[in-house]
C-alpha cells in the first residue's frame, strides 16, 4: 500500500467535502463513535497536513510542476491554480524617511502604552476611581467558552 492510498481517498471536490462531513457528522450525533476519537484523528490530519505543506522539498515540487502550465491559472483535477507572488514584505526602515520613523516611534511607543493599561485594567476585580479624573474605571468583560484540546502523544 502506497502512503498516498489514503489520502487519495479523502474527498477532492467541495461537494465531496460536503457529502463526508455530512456522513461523519451523522456518525457522530448518532452515537455510533466516539467524538474524541475523531478529534484524536483530526489532530493527526492536521499535524500531517502542516508538515506537509510547511515542507521545502514538497513545496518546489509543486510549484515547479504549477510551473510547466503557461497560463496564470488553470484547472486540473477538479481543482483552480493561480500562480501568485506570496509573502511580499516591505522594509521600510531602508527608506531614510524620517516623517515615518517619526510615526513609527509614537505608534510603537501608543502600542506599548496600551498595552500596559490592558494590562492594569484586567487586574480590576471590581470598579475603581481615576485618581487623575475622577471617573469610574469598570473591570474588563472576560468571555470564553469551554472545550477540550488534544495532544497526540
Amino acid at each position: 500500500m502506497k502512503a498516498l492510498s489514503t489520502i487519495n481517498l479523502m474527498p477532492s471536490t467541495n461537494n465531496e467535502v460536503d457529502k463526508m462531513f455530512t456522513l461523519i457528522k451523522q456518525e457522530i450525533l448518532s452515537g455510533n463513535e466516539n467524538p474524541l476519537k475523531l478529534e484524536v484523528q483530526l489532530k493527526a490530519m492536521e499535524i500531517l497536513i502542516k508538515k506537509l505543506r510547511s515542507d521545502n522539498e514538497i513545496k518546489e515540487q509543486m510549484i515547479d510542476e504549477g510551473m510547466k502550465y503557461p497560463e496564470k491559472s488553470f484547472e486540473l483535477f477538479g481543482a483552480k491554480f493561480s500562480k501568485t507572488t506570496v509573502g511580499v514584505k516591505y522594509d521600510f526602515d531602508v527608506c531614510q524617511d524620517s516623517e515615518w520613523q517619526d510615526i513609527k516611534e509614537h505608534v510603537e511607543n501608543y502600542k506599548a502604552k496600551l498595552k500596559e493599561r490592558e494590562d492594569f485594567l484586567k487586574t480590576l476585580k471590581q470598579p475603581v476611581v481615576n485618581p487623575d479624573t475622577g471617573e469610574m474605571i469598570y473591570p474588563a468583560n472576560k468571555t470564553g467558552k469551554e472545550s477540550i484540546s488534544v495532544k497526540l502523544l
